[in-house]
């Protein structure tokens, strides 16, 4: 690898080294004052037999967790891209006697080495704090008729097994953007963007019903069709994977045992996650392969890119009217006006795609 090259990128990577390290540090230790919180509580408040303690607590850090490292993600690649396309800067990398593949694997693997290093930090702490409160943990599982059950769902590869999912969304959701960054000449263009196209799917499936549900063509709360739309809408969401839980009674006991909670699928959670990032990565690396010095003043830098921003804003765009405005209006009075709604709100999104796709193409 190029010394230069490497020196620039952990020149712009250090800081967002230290601040994922100390998110991670910050966590570790929310994580054990819930525990420890929770260790004095038992005392005035008595004590839940039949619930996971750790598990639990975890899980409602779960979701700080996903926040925190999706606002360093996105903070990640601007600083990963910013001097890149920044005009100057810009044209005097591109000047390096560097292959444009050497540029898109330091960048990628410096980012992938800064989440993954504050993942690892962030596993080794839970797993201390896990084993630390373990003994007063085992006690409280003494009274309960499924402790050993219980102990086993506390322990460390369970809880690996969640953060892991956390990490594997988060890494989805980078590559996603680090993709996106490639079709942007503009950085902050290219992530608003992201974000977007991110929570896009899951919007124009929900609102699409809806729609439906407006003109009588479904029923969104007896419409078997709705019910199994909507179930399969999750996973187009993979922010989502960690709250889906499926309750399973498989503990073989009778007189009426507690049902454990669990992430549903979570094997295919992992995959669906793994062949998302590899498919950003290689959607990314053919981006950047295929990329020209003369396309660098266009807003959005492939003519596919180009079509597919102007068919997602024109489709979002009088999907976003028709919830907006659909819980307004009576359909039996207004169909025909309300159509006409949807069909502007969609041509308006048509003319401010197609006029931002096509700025700097000759």
């Amino acid at each position: 690898m190029n010394k230069s090259i490497v020196k620039h990128e952990l020149r712009s990577m250090k800081w967002m080294m230290l601040a994922s390290i100390v998110a991670s540090l910050s966590l570790i230790m929310i994580f054990a004052n819930t525990l420890d919180r929770e260790y004095v509580r038992m005392f005035s408040a008595g004590i839940y037999a039949n619930n996971p303690v750790i598990l639990n607590a975890f899980r409602d850090l779960a979701e700080f967790t996903l926040v925190i490292f999706t606002g360093i993600s996105l903070i990640q690649v601007f600083m990963q891209f910013k001097s890149e396309k920044s005009q100057e800067t810009g044209r005097f990398l591109k000047s390096l006697p560097v292959k444009r593949e050497e540029f898109f694997k330091i960048k990628l693997i410096s980012g992938l080495i800064n989440l993954s290093i504050a993942f690892i930090v962030l596993a080794i702490g839970f797993a201390v704090v896990r084993n630390n409160n373990m003994f007063w943990i085992k006690d409280i599982y003494k009274i309960s008729y499924i402790s050993e059950i219980l102990i086993n769902l506390e322990s460390i590869s369970i809880l690996l097994k969640e953060l892991g999912l956390i990490y594997l969304i988060v890494l989805s959701f980078y590559t996603f953007l680090f993709m996106i960054q490639y079709t942007f000449s503009n950085v902050v263009g290219g992530l608003v963007t992201g974000v977007l196209v991110w929570l896009a799917p899951i919007f124009i499936v929900i609102s699409s019903i809806f729609t439906l549900s407006r003109f009588g063509f479904i029923d969104i709360y007896s419409s078997s069709l709705a019910n199994t739309i909507d179930n399969l809408s999750s996973w187009l969401l993979p922010w989502s994977y960690i709250f889906d839980f499926d309750y399973v009674d498989n503990l073989n006991i009778e007189n009426s045992a507690p049902m454990i909670r669990t992430i549903a699928d979570l094997n295919i959670k992992y995959i669906i996650s793994i062949v998302l990032i590899g498919v950003n990565t290689i959607i990314a690396y053919k981006f950047n392969k295929n990329s020209k010095v003369e396309d660098e003043n266009k807003i959005i830098t492939f003519k596919a890119a180009q079509n597919i921003f102007k068919i997602g804003v024109t489709v979002c765009s009088g999907l976003l009217v028709s919830v907006g405005i659909g819980n307004s209006m009576i359909m039996d009075n207004y169909n025909i006006l309300y159509i006409a709604l949807i069909f502007s709100g969609a041509f308006i999104g048509y003319l401010v795609s197609r006029k931002i796709s096509t700025v700097g193409s000759i």
